[in-house]
């Protein structure tokens, strides 16, 4: 073992353009799996970096993703530099790897071929491959077993809705996020990199005049959940190559709470922990800042980027080139965000509303103070609030109409509403710091969300406000 060490410290500072980036950590999994033929060309100096933050612990300290690692390529052509970061961090191209080619239609996937297609691809020697259209096989016992074993997972692309319609809320994505905890890499492209994250964008499912559906549309109705693979995110891919260079603003806007990453054709990044790197191409990143605007930061191949947390602070962007070694990043502790976190601008590009009687307001953009309290500036269709807004919660009682929205302290609430309700995906932030990121219906949260409080974070499924289990 002492002489492989030496070799790899060798093989290190001769092939480094920069001896100083090559960081050779005694005992670590990415240790281990390095070539010493130097035949595997991954950047060490970046996987080094990435794992700097090891030694601090879990996804709760660092607000990544844990233990695992995401690679999430924008689609198009997977390079060899990609494919090998890939079976380097699964341990070697011999380990035990699972393809879902769900994303994809019916017309492209032929079962006989995919396990020949996918060895060729990835660039492995054994791979299982895990596919159904009906969510029910995806409970079944069994079905998910592959994945309890697998070093390395590979969600194809195509659209995404096929994914969320197969397996959201199911064995298969709670045993995909088993593997990233135990340490496990997760690589998915186009549709299987959106499906990563938490707030899923161009998910609209086809119909009988448009199976494939419409990935124009950024936002639609049941189909804003992701796996949540990288936390309080919202994944776009194909950026350059289809001119999607703005599509991620009106999300952001939208819901402040997310980080956007926008992510080149042919372009990955590599997430552990709270970081990530680019290797090839380059990623836009959409965070809402500090003053409440939308500054785009392009992120090129060889630099990082540091995960937000939940704190005060915004995201810091890591400088450096593809030779530059580890980047110690300064981490805020986890605090909740005040109200006035949730009070940003740029909620619609909508015209503004004219006239005084909000009740005759249509396909605008107005703000109007209720007979309760509450003042609610947002999308308005047919005088109801329906749409992206944002409203300031006074009102402590809700008697009066079954649309109230009530606070038994002062809160606001930006993200979706539907029919003068809050429906959708938004976040809730009151007074006493307390705050829930996730999905609402009929004013409370009901579905899939997190509620952070000063004592801690609750994560999972809510009925009626109330948190019900994992």
């Amino acid at each position: 073992m002492k002489r492989l060490y030496i070799a790899l410290l060798l093989l290190g500072s001769s092939l480094s353009l920069d001896a100083s980036a090559w960081i050779f950590i005694p005992g670590s999994l990415i240790s281990a799996a390095i070539d010493a033929t130097g035949a595997n060309d991954c950047p060490k100096n970046i996987i080094t970096s990435l794992r700097e933050n090891d030694s601090l612990a879990t996804q709760d300290q660092l607000g990544g993703v844990g233990k695992g690692w995401l690679i999430i390529h924008g689609g198009g052509k997977i390079t060899q530099e990609q494919r090998n970061c890939f079976t380097t961090l699964a341990g070697g191209s011999g380990g035990n790897f699972v393809a879902i080619p769900t994303a994809m239609g019916d017309n492209e996937i032929n079962m006989s071929e995919l396990p020949s297609r996918y060895k060729k691809l990835l660039g492995v020697d054994n791979v299982a491959i895990l596919h159904t259209r009906n969510k029910e096989d995806s409970n079944l016992d069994g079905f998910a077993n592959p994945i309890k074993n697998a070093n390395g997972i590979f969600l194809d692309g195509g659209r995404q809705w096929r994914l969320v319609d197969s397996y959201l809320n199911t064995e298969v994505e709670k045993q995909i996020k088993a593997a990233l905890n135990r340490g496990a890499v997760v690589m998915g492209s186009s549709a299987g990199a959106s499906i990563q994250s938490s707030f899923l964008v161009r998910g609209m499912p086809g119909n009988p005049k448009n199976p494939a559906g419409d990935n124009r549309v950024m936002i639609f109705p049941g189909y804003t959940t992701g796996f949540g693979l990288l936390p309080n995110s919202a994944i776009d891919q194909h950026v350059d190559a289809r001119g999607r260079e703005d599509d991620l603003r009106s999300v952001i806007s939208a819901h402040p709470e997310l980080l956007g990453v926008g992510i080149d054709q042919g372009a990955a990044i590599i997430v552990h922990q709270n970081k990530f790197y680019v290797v090839g191409g380059s990623v836009t990143i959409w965070n809402m800042g500090a003053n409440s605007t939308l500054s785009p930061i392009k992120v090129n191949s060889g630099q990082g980027y540091v995960l937000p947390v939940y704190s005060d602070s915004s995201a810091t962007q890591i400088q450096g080139s593809p030779q530059q070694g580890a980047v110690k990043a300064a981490l805020s502790p986890m605090k909740p965000q005040t109200s006035q976190a949730v009070n940003a601008i740029d909620i619609s590009t909508l015209p503004p509303c004219q006239g005084e009687k909000f009740q005759q307001w249509n396909n605008c953009l107005g703000t109007h103070q209720y007979p309760n309290g509450n003042t609610y500036t947002g999308e308005y269709q047919h005088g109801m609030r329906m749409g992206n807004g944002l409203i300031d919660v006074t009102n402590k009682g809700c008697e009066v109409s079954y649309n109230c929205i009530g606070s038994s302290i002062h809160a606001q609430y930006r993200g979706s509403f539907k029919n003068d309700r809050i429906e959708g995906y938004g976040t809730w932030v009151s007074d006493d710091g307390e705050k829930y990121i996730g999905e609402f219906l009929m004013n409370l949260p009901n579905g899939k969300g997190s509620r952070i409080t000063p004592s801690g974070t609750l994560n999972g499924q809510f009925k009626d406000g109330k948190y019900i289990g994992l």
